[in-house]
């Protein structure tokens, strides 16, 4: 801890001694002067209206150029890398669950005719009136 202090308190006072010396070597610039007139003023009030929709589309130019190389990059990695690992589980999985479905193809007409009777009795107890369920509850018993 002792080491550390005087180290930071160097590099900081370091610092204070050069930093500033930077803002000499920035341009100076006048302030705008105040416009004398009607033309002066719409014209400053154009320029300043239309810098932010250009502003706006450059940056946004910008920003389309890098979501695009963004997007190829992962198009590439997808197409080297990951794509063709899903492929293979694909097709192992298609495979298998060919094989099944091929084994179920004979036993569908058989259940189809199962559903269809069921069907057909549910349909003769639902023509039956809210009366007429209520009394088959307790015949029943």
């Amino acid at each position: 801890m002792r080491k550390i202090i005087p180290g930071f308190l160097l590099t900081v006072s370091i610092m204070g001694v050069i930093l500033p010396a930077f803002s000499f070597a920035q341009k100076t610039t006048q302030p705008l002067p105040a416009p004398s007139s009607w033309d002066e003023i719409l014209a400053f009030g154009k320029k300043v209206l239309f810098f932010f929709p250009n502003a706006i589309k450059a940056a946004w130019q910008d920003a389309v150029q890098i979501w695009l190389k963004i997007a190829a990059f992962f198009d590439r990695v997808w197409d080297r890398y990951i794509f063709s690992k899903i492929k293979s589980l694909w097709n192992k999985i298609s495979g298998i669950s060919g094989r099944e479905v091929e084994k179920r193809k004979t036993a569908l007409p058989g259940e189809l005719e199962k559903e269809k009777q069921e069907i057909k009795a549910e349909t003769v107890d639902s023509g039956k009136s809210l009366w007429q369920k209520f009394k088959g509850i307790f015949k029943r018993e």
